[in-house]
């Protein structure tokens, strides 16, 4: 059974704040050795260095809650009275304001910066992905090719699968194996709407099934030229892909359909020669 997505994301956002309440207490637990022979000022930067590991691993939430937690390790197992969140003298009270407020603003800035390190790398990922989706449709020769070199690149760097749904002479929409059975009535309507409409649709064709299937009209001259279905997998849940990645990718597909069918064309207008014995 697929894990929902929702589920991933708890477990995940779990994972981190759990790590938010552990590491203050780890660097509480070996810096205690270092008390009574280097100043307090220089044990704090051990709890900063643990606000930054936390927020470039978990994000932001995860770090301002390691900047909090940090705080008041240190002044239970470190400021006197020791073991007690109670302060002797006003000056502490500075050194944990000074402390608190450094830690929000590390955590912040780490995660902006990790926000757009990630960025930038799935934005590396999808114009790799591009290249290699177009690479290997300059070389598709039928639709069959170009289903195949869709789900080749897709699984690969998506983890998707794709059906290409192309209309017929009865301007119906059927896949590329020709059985209309294939695509089950409610995917079909469902597709004949996006199709009409030119927009990406997400949709759920199976109502019996948790899986997820994305689909994408193909831009024509006048009128789409069919529909790209997404499917995701069972065993993993399909992530929230940019408009503009579907827009390219549709439209790479569609520029593909379209250099087959004008070739196609081509042969077929072409005249026949005779061999004359």
């Amino acid at each position: 059974m697929t894990t929902p997505p929702t589920a991933k994301v708890l477990s995940h956002a779990s994972v981190g704040y759990g790590g938010g309440l552990a590491l203050p207490g780890l660097t509480s637990l070996l810096a205690t050795p270092l008390l009574g022979h280097v100043g307090l000022v220089n044990i704090v930067p051990l709890f900063l260095i643990g606000v930054v590991v936390t927020t470039v691993r978990w994000g932001r939430g995860p770090g301002v809650l390691a900047a909090i937690m940090s705080v008041l390790c240190f002044d239970f197992f470190f400021v006197m009275p020791r073991f007690s969140l109670n302060v002797d003298e006003a000056e502490s009270l500075i050194t944990f304001g000074v402390m608190l407020g450094v830690s929000l603003v590390l955590s912040h800035l780490t995660g902006a910066l990790r926000a757009t390190a990630l960025e930038a790398e799935m934005r590396a990922s999808e114009a790799t992905m591009l290249h290699a989706l177009a690479r290997d449709l300059t070389g598709a020769a039928t639709l069959v090719d170009v289903e195949m070199c869709l789900n080749t690149v897709l699984s690969r760097y998506v983890g998707v699968t794709a059906r290409l749904l192309l209309p017929d002479a009865q301007h119906k929409l059927h896949a590329l194996d020709g059985d209309r059975d294939s695509v089950g009535d409610l995917e079909r309507l469902i597709a004949n709407g996006v199709w009409a409409t030119g927009r990406f649709l997400p949709a759920n064709p199976d109502l019996r099934d948790d899986a997820m299937t994305l689909l994408l009209p193909l831009p024509g001259a006048h009128e789409p030229r069919g529909v790209l279905a997404l499917h995701e997998p069972k065993t993993a849940p399909l992530r929230e892909l940019p408009d503009s990645l579907c827009a390219a990718v549709a439209a790479l597909v569609a520029v593909a359909l379209e250099r087959i069918e004008s070739v196609q064309k081509t042969l077929s207008a072409a005249p026949q020669r005779t061999i004359v014995e």
